[in-house]
C-alpha cells in the first residue's frame, strides 16, 4: 500500500533534499526584483530571471541578508559602484539555498561582487550605444546649424549643482565683461528621476525654442555611478531629436555619458564650455570635447556694428582659451 505523507513530511524530505544536494555555499547570478531593509538591520530581496523576450518571469526566489554580513557587503557595495543595491541591479552573489517547512525555499547571501554590476552597467550601456548607432541618432542633433554668435543660453541643471556654479562664473568673468542672457530650467541632476526631470525641462524649452540659440545641460562630476542616468535611452533620443543645439557639460574628462554622443557637443569642464568640435572621431571616442559659449553686451546700449565687434572679440578670445 501507498505511504501517505503529511505535509510537515513531504517538507522536511525537501528540507533534507536541499541540503544534501547544496551542503555548501555557490555563486548565483541574477536580478532584483525587490528589495528591502528591516528595522533589525536585515535586507531581504526577491530575485528574478526573466523568459527570453520579456515575455514574464521564468523564475523566482526570496533571498535575504543577515544583518551582521549586510553592515559589511552595504558599505563595499556602494564604495564602489556609488549606489545601493537596487531593483533593477544583476548582482554575482555568494549564497546559500535553505529550505524551511513553513517558508518554503530561500537563500541565504553572505557576500556580493560589486564589480560584477559595475561591468553589467557598462554592458547596458554599451547595448544602448549600439541601439542608437543603428537607429541613426548618435549625431543627429550635430546636425543642426549653430548661430555664428549665440548669445541667448537655456541651461538644464540643478541650482546647487558645482558644475553649474563653475559655469555661471566663467561667463560672468570674462575679460570684456560681456553679459550672456541665460536662463535656467531646473532639473534633477542625479539619482532615477534624473532623465525624467531632464526630459521636462528640455520639454518646456522646447515650448519657447524662440527665445534661444542652444540649450547647455550641466553636472558636475562624481562617482562614474553617478552618471548612469545620462545614459538613459530616452534622455539620449530626447536630445538627439531637439530643435535646438544641445551642449553637454557632465562629469569629468573622464566620464563619458551617451547624452554627451547624441548631442551637438560634449563638454568635459564646465567651466570652460568654450569650442566647438563635431562629427569627428574625438566624439565617437569621448575624448575631450569642447563646446561653444558667445556673449551680449554688459552696462550700456550698443550700435550694431560696434557690438558684433565686441562679440566677435569674445568669441576669439574664448577659442584662444579653448585651444590651451
Amino acid at each position: 500500500m501507498e505511504e501517505k505523507l503529511t505535509l510537515l513530511q513531504l517538507q522536511e524530505m525537501i528540507q533534507e533534499g536541499v541540503s544534501e544536494i547544496f551542503p555548501q555555499s555557490l555563486q548565483l547570478v541574477s536580478e532584483v526584483s525587490s528589495v528591502k531593509e528591516n528595522a533589525s538591520g536585515h535586507c531581504y530581496l526577491e530575485l528574478v530571471e526573466w523568459q527570453e523576450g520579456g515575455r514574464g518571469p521564468a523564475a523566482k526566489a526570496r533571498a535575504m541578508i543577515w544583518s551582521s554580513a549586510y553592515r559589511i557587503i552595504k558599505p563595499l557595495f556602494k564604495s564602489a559602484t556609488g549606489r545601493d543595491i537596487e531593483v533593477g541591479m544583476h548582482l554575482l552573489m555568494r549564497v546559500q539555498p535553505q529550505y524551511s517547512p513553513l517558508y518554503g525555499l530561500s537563500l541565504i547571501i553572505s557576500d556580493i561582487d560589486p564589480l560584477f554590476t559595475v561591468g553589467e552597467m557598462e554592458l547596458a550601456r554599451q547595448r544602448t550605444i549600439e541601439r542608437l548607432q543603428k537607429e541613426g541618432l548618435m549625431e543627429m542633433n550635430a546636425l543642426l546649424p549653430l548661430p555664428l554668435l549665440p548669445s541667448r543660453i537655456a541651461i538644464v541643471s540643478s541650482p546647487t549643482a558645482a558644475g553649474y556654479a563653475d559655469f555661471m562664473n566663467h561667463l560672468q568673468e570674462n575679460q570684456l565683461g560681456v553679459n550672456f542672457l541665460t536662463e535656467l530650467f531646473v532639473a534633477p541632476m542625479q539619482g532615477d528621476e534624473a532623465p525624467d526631470g531632464i526630459i521636462a525641462a528640455l520639454e518646456r524649452i522646447a515650448q519657447r525654442q524662440e527665445e534661444f540659440d542652444l540649450v547647455v545641460l550641466i553636472r558636475g562630476g562624481g562617482a562614474v555611478t553617478d552618471l548612469i542616468p545620462f545614459d538613459n535611452y530616452d534622455l539620449a533620443v530626447n536630445i538627439a531629436n531637439f530643435p535646438l543645439p544641445v551642449i553637454t557639460g557632465v562629469g569629468h574628462e573622464i566620464d563619458c555619458a551617451l547624452k554627451g554622443l547624441c548631442n551637438a557637443l560634449f563638454q568635459r569642464k564646465q567651466s570652460k564650455v568654450s569650442c566647438r568640435h563635431r562629427g569627428g572621431a574625438e566624439d565617437r571616442d569621448c575624448n575631450e570635447r569642447r563646446s561653444i559659449a558667445a556673449s551680449r553686451n554688459r552696462g550700456g546700449v550698443y550700435p550694431a556694428e560696434e557690438e558684433l565687434n565686441i562679440l566677435k572679440s569674445v568669441w576669439k578670445e574664448i577659442w584662444k582659451r579653448a585651444k590651451l
